[in-house]
């Protein structure tokens, strides 16, 4: 069981979740996003913002369970690139339901992407972070991709002999490509 919001008794949680929903179902959109960083920013502790991701994890499995008709899980520590955080988010904290997300994704034969994003918007780590990558790869996920969501041409396979040396150093063979959704 993955462990819930931090727990603040002056804290009002209900008004917290109404507009955190608010704030995720706006944020399907640019100006969504905006309006979803100001809400944050103006309840900007640490309960909220957990909160938030928290119920984005939550999705995050939601969907893995529900929807199969995919290759690859791309984005799934996004929140910590558009997250209105002053800090970014331990991945400890939310392990368990990052946990039960991936073992869904290897049971239904999918695998995930590492995204050389993170190199273009300077965030500290991987996209997904390292501890992601390696939680995967010790459950047994074998199938791995790479994007770069490049946008340009100057950002076109960003870093990835970085990445795949990096994937080699902690013991993945290779890195997948897809025809007609087969690896």
């Amino acid at each position: 069981v993955y462990k819930e919001e931090v727990k603040n008794p002056e804290s009002d949680m209900k008004a917290n979740k109404i507009v955190a929903k608010r704030a995720w179902d706006s944020g399907k959109n640019k100006e969504g996003l905006r309006q979803y960083k100001i809400v944050a920013k103006y309840e900007n502790n640490k309960e909220f913002q957990y909160f938030l991701a928290n119920y984005y994890y939550k999705e995050y499995l939601n969907i893995v369970k529900n929807y199969k008709d995919y290759n690859t899980l791309g984005h799934l520590d996004l929140i910590k690139r558009y997250g209105p955080y002053d800090e970014i988010l331990d991945d400890d904290y939310f392990i368990d339901i990052i946990t039960e997300i991936l073992r869904q994704v290897i049971y239904d034969g999918k695998g995930i992407e590492i995204n050389t994003s993170c190199f273009k918007y300077n965030l500290p780590d991987l996209t997904p972070s390292r501890k992601i990558i390696e939680l995967y790869k010790s459950l047994g996920g074998e199938i791995i991709t790479t994007g770069s969501d490049a946008h340009a041409t100057g950002f076109l396979a960003c870093n990835f002999k970085y990445i795949y040396d990096y994937l080699k150093s902690i013991g993945f063979e290779y890195v997948c490509t897809f025809d007609k959704m087969k690896p």
